[in-house]
């Protein structure tokens, strides 16, 4: 390399891989199964969000960890929110009465998008509470405003800033019905 970085030492602190280890020996401290997910999220946050549902709904209980970053298409005049809070919204309209499956989407620098929500924590619920405050999910993820309809049903998680980047977690938690 150049000479002036000969005095230059770099020290890798966290990565996406540790933030999912610590993760797994969470849920595995708290007694779930857990199931790390080695493929990093990307592509679409919509369709990861269809994807992720899919696989909670139809996959065994337990914790399963993802990692990675999605991105959004945006209107020329985008709401609130970010892609955590997009894939979150579009894992609720999913879930919805849904009774065993809890989905958090999560930036690790504690923001996503414009916003000061790290992201949401949704469930088979939260469609309901965010319609019983007036509000279309559909609509609210076309005007890339996921935020206000999170916001609305109690969903949205802020944690302030962490001081570090290693992208974003999706969590998801499936337990045994009945």
């Amino acid at each position: 390399g150049d000479v002036c970085f000969d005095s230059v030492e770099v020290a890798l602190v966290a990565s996406l891989a540790e933030a999912k280890r610590a993760a797994a020996a969470k849920g595995r401290a708290l007694g779930y199964a857990v199931f790390e997910e080695e493929a990093v999220l990307r592509g679409d946050a919509l369709d990861v969000a269809c994807r992720l549902s899919r696989e909670m709904t139809g996959g065994p209980a337990g914790l399963h960890i993802w990692g990675g970053e999605t991105t959004v298409k945006l209107p020329e005049q985008p709401g609130r929110g970010g892609r955590n809070q997009a894939l979150a919204l579009r894992a609720a309209m999913a879930l919805a009465g849904v009774e065993n499956v809890l989905l958090l989407a999560a930036g690790t620098d504690g923001s996503d998008g414009p916003t000061r929500d790290a992201g949401a924590l949704v469930d088979g619920g939260t469609l309901g509470r965010g319609e019983a405050q007036g509000w279309c999910a559909a609509e609210r993820l076309a005007a890339a405003d996921s935020g206000t309809f999170l916001a609305a049903s109690g969903d949205l998680i802020r944690t302030g800033p962490t001081g570090t980047n290693v992208m974003d977690l999706v969590l998801g938690l499936k337990w045994p019905q009945g």
